[in-house]
């Protein structure tokens, strides 16, 4: 005798949270589907070195940006130029 049963995602996802943590990641592991959450690697914290290096880093001025921008359209009337 078969029985067949239909259920949903929402019912599944539901009945998967519910599941324990070890059992959730045996899950997950044996069907190749997903990185089991305890084996997501830990966020990197950056350093206070790092933040003030990225807090010091140099601005460009809106008129620099604007030089770029014109160097850049110079270079490009430069290549459609065909020879």
């Amino acid at each position: 005798m078969q029985m067949r049963i239909t259920v949903d995602y929402d019912q599944v996802s539901q009945l998967v949270q519910q599941l324990p943590l070890k059992d959730r990641d045996r899950l997950f592991s044996e069907n190749g589907y997903f990185t089991p959450p305890s084996e997501l690697p830990e966020p990197i914290i950056p350093s206070k070195e790092y933040c003030e290096m990225l807090l010091n880093f140099p601005v460009i001025s809106e008129e620099e940006v604007e030089q770029i921008l014109e160097a850049k359209r110079g270079i490009d009337k430069c290549r459609s130029v065909s020879l």
